[in-house]
């Protein structure tokens, strides 16, 4: 039997590390001729278009995965000096905005975008690579066939469970805000006017979802998600 190329897209801040744990514990075990190769922008392995390949795809609600984003990635600058510099103008982000409620607040001056305030918030990594840095043009060449299974990171549990084929998780489901501690949790609440200024500034990875939506790769009951 020939080998066969499977991809997993690892989108930041989607579950994405506890599903490989699961492909490397789990599938990769029992499926000796898949090769699996994850693909994540901390890892230097872009997403590539193969017409050979199947693919999976770990995918979050835009607006709570950029709070995700934010929190994680301060938290990580805080306890971990090698983090510091790593993305240019990151840690200024975050000496200049508290919460990144503030930081939201602030991406329009009525209906002007402020490009300032919009390149500190894409200064944070994870941020900067988004949904749509993932997927624009994957979703634009694939075939919907190859797209094997969508993780939704608001159905992670049941998700694994149906992919991998378990009753039970035997590896558990990795929490990284719950890990934190107190002192460096962010709070995660955001106002209705940073809510409408993010939706703007993440039209395209609302664009890649409703791709998805329409491929038919996401059940009905979570698209309210992802539009």
């Amino acid at each position: 039997m020939s080998n066969q190329l499977l991809y997993h897209i690892h989108i930041g801040k989607c579950g994405g590390t506890t599903i490989q744990r699961y492909f490397e514990n789990q599938y990769i075990p029992s499926n000796p001729s898949t090769t699996v190769l994850e693909c994540h922008g901390s890892y230097g392995r872009q997403v590539v278009y193969d017409c050979n390949a199947n693919y999976v795809i770990c995918i979050r609600n835009p607006i709570d995965r950029v709070v995700s984003a934010f929190n994680w990635r301060y938290y990580r600058i805080c306890t971990d000096p090698s983090q510091i510099g790593c993305h240019p103008g990151e840690l200024e982000t975050f000496e200049k905005y508290k919460t990144i409620d503030e930081l939201c607040s602030k991406l329009y001056n009525g209906s002007v975008l402020n490009k300032n305030v919009y390149d500190d918030l894409f200064a944070v990594c994870h941020i900067y690579t988004n949904i749509s840095f993932y997927l624009t043009e994957l979703l634009s060449k694939i075939n919907k066939d190859k797209i094997l299974f969508v993780f939704k990171q608001e159905n992670l549990e049941n998700d694994l469970r149906n992919f991998f084929n378990i009753e039970h998780l035997p590896f558990g489901k990795i929490n990284e805000y719950n890990s934190m501690p107190d002192k460096f949790k962010k709070p995660k609440h955001l106002s209705d006017q940073s809510v409408i200024n993010l939706k703007k500034v993440l039209k395209k990875d609302y664009d890649c979802l409703k791709k998805l939506i329409d491929m038919g790769k996401i059940p009905s009951e979570f698209t309210k998600y992802y539009i």
